[in-house]
């Protein structure tokens, strides 16, 4: 889950990895995105725990609220500062906030964090080494298992480190509607 930062055991019902993002780390971009227009996601243990996802200027709320099982909440700063923050989304329509960002990052905290470009309009952010592939590497450890015979399942970027482990891969493509479809 969370890209990688959690890893659980489901016939024993028990979280066997997580790795989370430093909580100064996830204040200080969230006051690097403040007063821009950028929004963002924040997936932490209490929010799993409460199926909720905390957010910051989510404008898109009732349409992103459909893809997710659970509530999405306006972010207040003192509900994850003793809470653990495994992955940040951040979104915005203009590609260059997503790019200043981007680079940021990278200076600031190279050696900490991960970041994956869903799109031009989408990040993720996971602490450092952390990603599909590197999942499956932890569980292929546990499990003893060769990585031809497994088959990875994926529809977006934050799959390429699954993909480039598995011999086979299956991607699922989204198409949206077209405008005729969409009036039906």
């Amino acid at each position: 889950a969370m890209n990688g930062a959690n890893i659980f055991d489901l016939e024993n019902n028990k979280l066997i990895f997580e790795k989370h993002i430093d909580n100064e780390i996830i204040k200080n971009i969230l006051d690097y995105i403040s007063g821009s227009k950028i929004a963002a996601w924040i997936y932490s243990k209490n929010g799993i725990e409460n199926r909720i996802i905390y957010s910051v200027k989510i404008p898109l709320k009732k349409i992103i609220s459909k893809f997710n099982y659970g509530k999405i909440v306006e972010l207040d700063q003192s509900q994850i500062d003793n809470d653990l923050v495994f992955k940040i989304l951040l979104m915005s329509y203009h590609k260059s906030l997503i790019n200043n960002v981007i680079e940021w990052i990278k200076k600031e905290y190279d050696d900490e964090l991960s970041i994956v470009k869903i799109n031009a309009k989408t990040i993720e952010i996971t602490a450092r080494n952390i990603s599909k592939g590197s999942a499956i590497e932890f569980i292929q450890n546990i499990e003893n298992f060769k990585l031809d015979e497994i088959a990875s399942l994926g529809d977006s970027q934050n799959d390429y480190s699954m993909f480039k482990l598995c011999k086979y891969n299956i991607c699922l493509l989204y198409t949206s509607p077209s405008p005729r479809d969409r009036q039906k």
